[in-house]
């Protein structure tokens, strides 16, 4: 796929973001998570194999980062301790309970 098509697509999407590109690939988010597409795969995908990526979270195909304390982090380089903590993070269940 073309970059530029890539942009257009990302563009048409009503839930993917484009967020900008930096040395390594494209930046995009979906809801609060932030992926780097490497511009080598992009170019290697077509769109629905990259949407479907993205909106699934797959690996292979995407860097996961995610912001902690003001700043983006890649999940890859996490060791399972870490990994927990984030996982906690996003089940997001801060009802209160009745005493």
């Amino acid at each position: 796929m073309q970059l530029v098509d890539f942009f257009d697509a990302v563009e048409a999407d009503s839930d993917i973001q484009g967020v900008g590109v930096d040395d390594d690939g494209v930046l995009v988010r979906l809801d609060d998570v932030k992926y780097s597409i490497p511009f080598d795969v992009i170019e290697r995908a077509d769109w629905s194999s990259l949407a479907h990526a993205i909106r699934t979270g797959e690996g292979r195909l995407l860097h996961h980062m995610t912001r902690v304390v003001g700043y983006y982090s890649m999940v890859a380089n996490w060791n399972k301790s870490k990994l927990g903590e984030l996982k906690d993070r996003q089940v997001g269940d801060y009802a209160l309970s009745e005493r």
